[in-house]
């Protein structure tokens, strides 16, 4: 019973942080969020957002120059390089969805070279813009999201045909398509490097799009009231995408490493213990707590840098100045660490479920192998013997019957003789026939 309790008590209290694990989590957050304050700032015209910009348009170009295909980019080297190589790739995986202007949809959406990859569901560059793709390249339809809604618009892209016979290719044709789109659009597009100069608008963070739905709310800004999907649309209007997510994600890894790393040291060393069980996971509880811990402290540095650089005031700086990238892993690691704890509640309570089945298919197995008959006969028997005990007058007869009763039932008594008998009924001893 003790061995059942303790893995029980095992089942809930894994979290074995100590002192110098705490220490070690902080002490990351701290220095990640420095790293994040003083080097990505708002992702953009800091040191860290403008070598991710250059890094991008870097990998577009060589992307551009080593696509494979029968169309080859031999683009020459030069400022507008990457602005040359965005138009090949743009070109080259051409969608049916990539509308810019209000015209192309017939007015159905108020659409700009400058935010139109933040309002089309198929330019975003995670799951559901890879579905909205597939879909959109299928029907021959785009998706946008217009005053909180999804807007339906019918393309008339009737060249830009999925290749592939069968529906797997014609699926794996239009995911190569919407990567290699995407691809052309993180450094901005075309229309709108040539039109804005710079750096242009790029696609957005991933599911950053589904502020878009939030058509609710009333919150002061530098330009007058704005709900929450029209605050999202102008932030990354400002420059607030995926390249600047890239720059997020730096301190982001750099807190991810010391973690790990003086984690497996610490029990390498310290604890002592083999190298196979030092490989940083997320099954042992104490290194999940220091995430936990470390990107909690993270968003605390950075919740109050945004605050002290936005002034209080501009809601555009705040937000920009807060790391998407620490945030959204903030909320995977709560939501990890929750269906943990609640999977290890269904695992506790299938224990005692089990325990209970056991021991119920015990006692019923028990019950089948009774002889019910036998024992009725038992019964039976026992309620003679006691009555003919009860009509004996006097112990010498009393024990004569129970002499007969050897011959008869053939039962083994602890007496022999009438003094034995008296002698047992002196005791406290039980007679068991």
């Amino acid at each position: 019973m003790d061995i059942c309790l303790k893995k029980d008590r095992d089942l809930f209290y894994h979290d074995k942080c100590d002192g110098y694990d705490k220490s070690i989590a902080i002490f990351a957050g701290v220095a990640a969020g420095l790293i994040d304050s003083f080097f990505v700032g708002n992702g953009i015209d800091s040191k860290l957002g403008k070598w991710s910009t250059a890094i991008t348009d870097k990998a577009i170009v060589f992307f551009a120059r080593h696509c494979p295909g029968d169309k080859k980019w031999t683009g020459k080297s030069g400022e507008d390089e990457a602005t040359r190589a965005i138009h090949f790739l743009q070109e080259r995986f051409g969608v049916n969805y990539d509308q810019k202007h209000p015209k192309e949809v017939g007015g159905a959406v108020n659409l700009s070279t400058k935010h139109h990859h933040i309002q089309s569901l198929a330019h975003s560059p995670d799951l559901i813009g890879l579905v909205f793709s597939i879909i959109d390249q299928f029907q021959g339809q785009a998706h946008f999201i217009l005053n909180g809604e999804i807007v339906v618009v019918k393309t008339n892209e009737q060249d830009l045909s999925l290749y592939g016979k069968s529906l797997p290719a014609k699926i794996f044709c239009a995911t190569v398509n919407w990567l290699g789109h995407i691809v052309s659009d993180v450094g901005g597009s075309y229309e709108s490097r040539k039109k804005y100069g710079g750096r242009g608008s790029g696609v957005g963070l991933p599911f950053f799009n589904l502020f878009l739905l939030c058509d609710f709310g009333s919150i002061n800004t530098s330009e007058g009231k704005q709900n929450i999907a029209e605050i999202a649309t102008t932030v990354y209007g400002k420059g607030y995408d995926f390249r600047a997510g890239i720059a997020m994600a730096i301190p982001i890894l750099v807190m991810k490493v010391i973690i790990d790393v003086l984690w497996m040291v610490k029990h390498l060393f310290y604890h002592k213990l083999p190298l196979k069980e030092c490989i940083p996971n997320s099954r042992h509880d104490d290194l999940r707590m220091m995430h936990l811990i470390g990107n909690s402290t993270f968003c605390l540095v950075d919740i109050t840098d945004a605050a002290i650089r936005s002034k209080g005031a501009d809601i555009y700086a705040f937000i920009m100045h807060l790391n998407y990238v620490g945030w959204c892993r903030l909320y995977k690691l709560v939501v990890r660490e929750i269906f943990i704890k609640l999977q290890l509640g269904i695992d506790y309570i299938e224990m005692q479920y089990q325990k209970a089945d056991e021991q119920l298919s015990e006692y019923i197995n028990q019950i089948e192998a009774y002889d019910i008959e036998a024992a009725k006969l038992e019964i039976k028997m026992l309620e003679q013997v006691n009555k003919d005990l009860l009509a004996t007058g006097s112990e010498k007869d009393c024990a004569n019957y129970l002499y007969s009763m050897i011959s008869v039932k053939h039962l083994e008594l602890p007496f022999n003789d009438h003094a034995e008998f008296v002698d047992f009924m002196n005791s406290d001893k039980i007679l068991m026939l």
